[in-house]
């Protein structure tokens, strides 16, 4: 009964329709169809998935096809030995040059944090949502090239150890 009440709700009320890619955090995929027990759905890996509708109608539902356009927000890290406005001006400039990439609102980036081995920047872009994932993965292959036209480096984590060594009485205190 809660699948047929569930159903109804669904079919009644559309938070999501056929052909758009919903979500719960549990089960994900396209909707293919919906019936009166279940939604019929394809996972991106190409799986056919057959949810209860309960389940979809029970927990919060993410509908990330349903408005014409998508924010992307993709974190980067530089050397603290970079200049970050080198830095920023050098990936501003790849933002521009996409025109797949939304002039409204605009893009841009910013420094975020400055972790531990890295100040972290913020890519903020919109694109439309049937150019979101492409968009993406450019932006995610330039970036390496971008920064290091500019002298710009991504760092990777360092740890610094100190080792000390008793000898006799004396401590000895080296590096490693």
């Amino acid at each position: 009964m809660q699948n047929i009440a569930a159903g109804m709700m669904l079919l009644f009320l559309r938070p999501f329709q056929v052909g758009e890619y919903v979500g719960n955090g549990t089960v994900e995929g396209t909707v293919d169809e919906i019936g009166l027990f279940v939604t019929k759905l394809t996972k991106a890996d190409g799986i056919c998935l057959f949810v209860p509708n309960n389940q979809l109608w029970n927990s919060a539902l993410t509908n990330y096809s349903r408005h014409a356009s998508r924010r992307m927000d993709i974190p980067v890290g530089i050397s603290y030995h970079d200049d970050p406005v080198v830095a920023i001006n050098a990936l501003q400039k790849l933002l521009l040059a996409d025109s797949r990439i939304l002039s409204t609102p605009a893009p841009f980036v910013v420094v975020t944090d400055h972790a531990e081995s890295a100040v972290m920047l913020n890519i903020r872009a919109w694109a439309s949502t049937s150019d979101y994932w492409a968009v993406r993965w450019s932006l995610a292959q330039q970036l390496k090239s971008t920064l290091a036209a500019v002298n710009c480096s991504i760092p990777y984590p360092v740890r610094e150890v100190h080792i000390t060594h008793e000898v006799g009485a004396k401590s000895v205190v080296g590096q490693a």
